[in-house]
């Protein structure tokens, strides 16, 4: 019996190389030969049928329903092929246009599902469009800034049919007809512009911590706004601070590639770090290195004044209270996940909660899966350990590959 089917097999996978996937050319003349006669006119109109060929007519009327099943014509069609056709039509909703939300969307478009993309704010990019330095760790691109970047990926998932939707506040989450799949109401949109969507994907990334990381200490609200500041536009305009001094709140990857960044026009650095630096060793090893720069580690911020066109800053240190006067100070205090309101819809519209960290980072299982069934997580907002553009398109692919499976295995595929 295992001979027999190894040679079926053989004989199947000749024909399909000889003939690109077509039946062998022998049998399909045999068919459509059998086919031809058997349709042959009927007895009582036209040719008259001898007790023979009406024998044949009736032998072949009964395989009629054989044939169509084995070329697949006017049969219903298996359930596999029928839940496939279903998943061609499933709507997987995508809250967020960034690097993560973008790639989901495009590796759900490639595998059949239809994505729908809503982002908040009026440009697709996340992040990248903050992020003014050229971007040299992206394979195949050649160090575009984050703007640049951003452009390329919605040009790639516009050009592919994704639906991308900007400006889009959402009001509601609900649960589906049945429990099953979500239904998304947008703010001032009607009844008639929810969204049902068989999963739902939350790309909604981070965003820098900024002015709020000072505003608790005194004398910070009476600073001069152009004095201060925060996250990626730390790094703009460097040039005029040459010959300045800088104070650097934050000790991670973004301070330190900042404080390398002052030190090569000829500034002065000073980097305050509330715990132990934690920077990659790329950065912080030339700064520790550097004549102009110092690392003031377990050190915070404890009071702020002008000083005339400079700030007077009072720093907690290992070693004492000090002050220091410097001409800008530079807040580069990390970044924090946007999953508090996708958490609160959700929580809301459904009564299922949303988990996530401590720091508020959506807890996701290997594939990007969170504990709400048909709710998935990519990119930074889920990305503790290793946050970048690489790590967000990667997230998003994963995140589309399991809700196709995870939809077909259900039986909506």
């Amino acid at each position: 019996m295992a001979g027999a089917v190894f040679s079926g097999q053989l004989r199947g996978r000749t024909a399909r190389g000889l003939h690109g996937g077509q039946q062998h050319r022998p049998h399909r003349r045999r068919r459509t030969a059998l086919r031809d006669r058997l349709r042959a006119p009927p007895p009582g109109r036209g040719l008259s049928l001898g007790p023979g060929r009406q024998a044949l007519f009736r032998a072949g009327s009964a395989l009629l329903p054989v044939l169509a099943r084995r070329r697949g014509v006017g049969t219903a069609p298996p359930p596999a092929r029928a839940a496939a056709g279903a998943a061609m039509k499933a709507r997987v909703a995508i809250l967020g246009a960034g690097p993560a939300g973008l790639s989901a969307a495009l590796w759900a478009h490639n595998l059949g599902l239809l994505p729908l993309v809503l982002e908040r704010t009026e440009r697709t990019g996340g992040n990248q469009n903050l992020n003014f330095l050229p971007n040299k760790s992206v394979l195949g691109q050649d160090g575009p800034t984050g703007p640049e970047l951003a452009r390329r990926f919605h040009a790639h998932a516009r050009a592919s049919g994704v639906d991308i939707r900007t400006g889009v506040h959402l009001e509601r989450i609900a649960r589906g007809e049945g429990g099953g799949g979500f239904v998304l109401y947008p703010a001032h949109g009607g009844a008639d512009a929810a969204m049902p969507c068989a999963a739902l994907v939350i790309a909604t990334g981070t965003a820098y911590r900024g002015t709020e990381v000072l505003a608790g200490v005194p004398g910070f609200a009476e600073l001069a706004a152009e004095r201060v500041a925060c996250g990626p536009f730390a790094f703009v305009g460097l040039e005029a601070l040459r010959g300045k001094s800088v104070l650097i709140v934050g000790g991670g990857d973004n301070a330190f590639e900042n404080a390398s960044l002052l030190l090569a026009v000829g500034a002065t650095v000073i980097v305050a770090t509330r715990s132990q630096p934690r920077a990659q060793a790329a950065f912080m090893g030339p700064v520790l290195a550097h004549g102009q720069a110092e690392v003031l580690a377990d050190s915070r911020p404890l009071r702020l004044a002008a000083a005339g066109e400079r700030i007077a800053a009072r720093l907690a240190t290992p070693g004492g209270e000090r002050e220091v006067v410097v001409d800008r100070i530079h807040v580069l205090a990390g970044y924090q996940p946007n999953s508090t309101e996708p958490a609160a819809l959700l929580l809301a519209g459904t009564g299922e909660r949303l988990q996530t960290d401590d720091a508020g980072y959506v807890r996701v299982d290997a594939w990007g899966r969170t504990g709400i069934a048909g709710v998935y997580a990519a990119g930074d907002v889920c990305e503790v350990d290793f946050p970048c553009v690489v790590s967000a398109l990667a997230g998003g692919a994963r995140a589309a590959k399991i809700i196709e499976r995870d939809l077909r295995e259900a039986g909506d595929r």
